[in-house]
């Protein structure tokens, strides 16, 4: 394998940004020369588009620098923001950061994480941030220390919700932790009342979707959608969406006629958040006069309406946006209508709709999961660059690890992404790219 390319600083923000593993090639290949200061910035503050969602990047971040020169310069600098930062993600990084350090030996390291956690848990904001790290690093002292905390702001305010032994642990709470505090508890009044707060946590049902419908139906019944529409009520989607979910088919037929009879505008647009994501039983002409509508909500609402159905005419109206030019970054729905209606001579027009698309435009992460929602649901090998343009330019990991899946179903993957991926920030595509060099 030849040696990575040499990153510009442009690209090498670009890359570290999506944690792409050529940002990591490069530092393994030419050293943190000139990358120093961007690296920091981002140990400092998390650069996912959704750290909610996506994997941490400490470990990746800390491989970069842990055995260099620079150490001591980025320990210092991640110290210091650890005691000050208030922004939650960043907070969170900074804090699996410096736990991983101190497993790795590096004391001061123990001591800012310890510092700043206890600080964090005895607070009513954000008290759950960096707890799990805390006991990743010291086991069941921390749990002591931490229920000790949360035991505190319980006594205060019985309403508070600290969290549970199973989110300090993820999940996998040891014996020792539950009996350690346990018997703590009979002694030390804080302990004893976060012990009976997870004791009541973990008694109460799971709850499944089957439970949510029902609530929803009882929470939302049909003639209650009805009225509050024909009140205009509700500036925003979300119950009517629940109910559009949870809605017998008999139900859904009702809102149907209720939609194509309605003269009122706003009371459409909120009997069409309904079919949101549900598809209408039908297409109706009335249907094509909303999509054409003055009214942008309404347009749009009928819009995605449009995007649950299969049906010929779905299918010819996208394409016919996008062969007159529809720009797809103003209208990142409209490739949403190609996912019921896909044909294999629609990855050209597909294709070219996506190379007018900005790099940096905001709306690239939406193109791209439209992309991936077309291959879940289609056999789709004309959409391979686009695929590839999903993982060169998606600024979100987990749709990178979806477009080199697919382009791995379509045999069509390149020994370079491969190696990239074996570096990648998001260990699951790590994985991928580890598990398709062993079948090889």
């Amino acid at each position: 394998m030849k040696p990575p390319r040499r990153l510009s600083s442009e690209e090498f923000v670009f890359a570290l940004q999506r944690g792409q593993g050529r940002t990591f090639l490069h530092v393994r290949e030419y050293g943190l020369k000139d990358v120093a200061d961007l690296l920091l910035e981002a140990c400092l503050h998390d650069q996912a588009y959704d750290p909610q969602c996506e994997d941490s990047r400490a470990k990746w971040l800390l491989e970069m620098f842990r055995d260099s020169s620079e150490y001591k310069r980025f320990a210092t600098s991640i110290f210091a923001a650890l005691a000050n930062e208030t922004q939650t993600w960043d907070l969170l990084q900074l804090c699996e950061i410096a736990a991983l350090m101190a497993i790795n030996g590096d004391e001061e390291a123990h001591a800012a994480l310890l510092a700043r956690v206890m600080q964090q848990s005895a607070g009513t904001d954000d008290n759950w941030v960096g707890a799990s790290e805390l006991v990743k690093v010291e086991g069941v002292d921390a749990v002591v220390r931490l229920a000790r905390n949360y035991g505190n702001l319980l006594l205060n305010d019985p309403d508070e919700e600290p969290p549970p032994l199973a989110q300090l642990y993820d999940d996998d709470v040891p014996i020792e932790a539950r009996n350690t505090l346990e018997v703590l508890s009979s002694a030390d009044p804080k302990i004893r009342v976060y012990y009976e707060h997870n004791l009541r946590y973990e008694a109460r049902d799971s709850y499944s979707k089957e439970k949510h419908r029902e609530r929803i139906r009882r929470e939302y019944p049909l003639q209650k959608i009805l009225e509050d529409a024909a009140a205009e009520g509700g500036m925003y989607r979300s119950h009517y969406l629940s109910f559009g979910r949870a809605a017998t088919q008999e139900e859904l037929e009702v809102v149907f006629n209720r939609l194509i009879a309605e003269p009122n505008e706003q009371v459409c647009l909120r009997l069409l958040w309904v079919f949101r994501r549900v598809e209408m039983p039908r297409i109706h002409p009335r249907i094509w006069e909303f999509v054409k509508s003055s009214n942008e909500q309404l347009r749009n609402a009928a819009f995605t309406a449009l995007t649950q159905i299969k049906d010929l005419s779905v299918g010819e109206f996208a394409r016919k946006k996008l062969r007159i030019g529809e720009s797809i970054e103003e209208n990142s729905e409209l490739l949403d209508l190609f996912v019921h209606n896909y044909q294999p001579t629609d990855g050209d027009i597909i294709w070219a709709a996506i190379q007018k698309v900005k790099a940096e435009s905001e709306n690239t992460h939406w193109i791209g999961m439209s992309v991936l929602k077309i291959c879940d649901e289609n056999e789709a090998p004309d959409l391979y660059e686009a695929l590839k343009w999903v993982y060169e330019n998606g600024p979100c990991s987990i749709c990178r690890k979806s477009a080199v899946e697919h382009i791995i179903a379509l045999k069509m993957i390149d020994p370079e992404v491969i190696e990239e991926c074996l570096f990648d920030a998001d260990e699951d595509l790590q994985k991928v790219a580890r598990e398709f060099k062993s079948s090889k």
